[in-house]
């Protein structure tokens, strides 16, 4: 694994320096297109840039702002890639997302000319901070999130949006729900008799507390069992990322992040 994952730094190190004069300038006439597009022709912009790699794209029905493009591979279950973007109101983010998502592709397809699995790529132009349209375009159209797993992009909610780093960020954290409930006698009872039966919200209180403790470490059995550490080469690229802890503390009306994170 170790070679692999050298042979595949070193051939994307290799591309990025021989295409980088090229990749600047592509970036930057798509940037200017896509950033004085008007709202009907945000999409195009798009589309010429997917275009000029030999990317073609449909459009969505009923979603106006949709593009999908799609790779041919044996496989029959896809890799959906989501990338939402404001059609209405595109940014250098946007943009930035769109292109990196590109080349990330590109260089995936310099790696393995014959692409293992389907990849699905969706571009959502009315996809930020609107969940409605997301379920409805996910009921009008099903087929489309059909696929065994999904990237979507979350470049833009970490925090570093403004910088020009060249970031595709995946998530970087799951999300635990937990349902509790408490039982206990079958009515209300007065005040004055609370104190001869359990009560319902100590008992959840309790349980709370002992699912996470207060150095942020969760309690459950087995909890950590199947989690893995990163390695030397993915520590090393997390300490190259800008240090945002600062700002976004003093954005949010804190003294310091949680624990008091920083990096």
């Amino acid at each position: 694994m170790d070679d692999f994952l050298s042979f595949t730094q070193e051939t994307i190190v290799l591309y990025l320096h021989t295409h980088l004069a090229s990749i600047q300038s592509t970036f930057t006439q798509f940037a200017h297109a896509f950033l004085h597009a008007t709202h009907q022709h945000t999409t195009h912009a798009i589309q010429t840039l997917l275009q000029q790699h030999g990317l073609s794209t449909h459009n969505i029905p009923n979603a106006t702002d949709c593009l999908a493009f799609e790779t041919q591979a044996t496989s029959t279950q896809p890799l959906l890639l989501y990338t939402p973007y404001q059609a209405s109101a595109p940014t250098v983010e946007h943009a930035r997302t769109i292109f990196v998502t590109l080349m990330a592709l590109r260089i995936y397809q310099h790696l393995f000319p014959q692409l293992p699995f389907h990849v699905r790529w969706l571009l959502d132009g009315a996809g930020i901070h609107d969940d409605l349209h997301l379920q409805y375009l996910a009921q009008q159209q099903p087929h489309l999130f059909q696929a065994s797993g999904c990237l979507w992009d979350a470049t833009g909610q970490i925090g570093i949006e403004a910088t020009q780093l060249p970031l595709l960020a995946l998530g970087c954290k799951g999300l635990l729900r937990i349902s509790l409930t408490a039982h206990t006698a079958n009515a209300a009872l007065p005040l004055m008799q609370s104190a001869l039966v359990p009560d319902a919200l100590w008992r959840l209180t309790w349980a709370l507390n002992s699912i996470k403790n207060r150095h942020e470490e969760m309690l459950i059995d087995g909890f950590y069992d199947l989690i893995q550490s990163g390695s030397d080469a993915e520590s090393a690229s997390l300490y190259r990322l800008p240090n945002t802890a600062p700002r976004l503390a003093q954005q949010w009306g804190l003294p310091q992040l949680l624990l008091g994170l920083h990096g």
